[in-house]
């Protein structure tokens, strides 16, 4: 009997070797996979900036996650609705008409734009706004600030754990009809 069992393992025992070995290194990959997938994985923060004694406002992009975040969606919002870009492709133009109208001066704006990376520990000044002497109401300063909306929509670099920042006014029907969420890769219940 003893003899019979020794046969049997001494047979089989290489593919059982063989089977285990293949099992780990399947479940290796699959970890391995899930980690360099985690070790990429995006965040983007938005971050204002308050000066309520020179009357500055400054609106960040910050990319505060582990690995790049790839753009896949900009938008801007005033009033909540969305400003297109004009022919010089200035998407800020809108919001700058608005707010000149408050007493209120942009004197730097920028954008991201898709397919753009923000690198790990980068942030993006989008935004610097002062007050215009004696053309301003102090006290609607922050009240027109809240005017401005931004949706920024990323990826990580995979293509997958996709989400957004957003600030301001933006009108969530607004973004279930112009479907959005579908484009910022992301379900809609996240984007409120």
């Amino acid at each position: 009997m003893i003899n019979k069992i020794y046969k049997y393992i001494r047979s089989h025992g290489a593919a059982a070797l063989a089977l285990s070995a293949i099992l780990l290194a399947t479940w290796e990959g699959v970890e391995n996979r899930k980690h360099n997938r985690l070790s990429v994985l995006p965040h983007v923060e938005v971050s204002k900036d308050f000066d309520m004694a020179t009357h500055q406002f400054n609106m960040h992009v910050d990319s505060t996650g582990l690995g790049p975040a790839v753009i896949n969606g900009f938008y801007t919002f005033f009033d909540g609705k969305l400003v297109h870009s004009d022919e010089s492709h200035n998407i800020w133009i809108t919001i700058k008409l608005g707010l000149m109208e408050e007493g209120l001066h942009i004197y730097s704006d920028s954008s991201v734009s898709a397919g753009e990376f923000l690198q790990p520990g980068d942030s993006k000044t989008l935004i610097k706004l002062a007050g215009q002497a004696g053309q301003f109401e102090l006290d609607n300063f922050r009240k027109n600030i809240s005017r401005i909306g931004m949706l920024l929509c990323y990826c990580s670099v995979y293509g997958d754990n996709c989400s957004n920042t957003q600030t301001g006014v933006i009108s969530d029907s607004f973004i279930e009809e112009n479907n959005l969420a579908e484009q910022c890769g992301v379900k809609s219940s996240s984007l409120f």
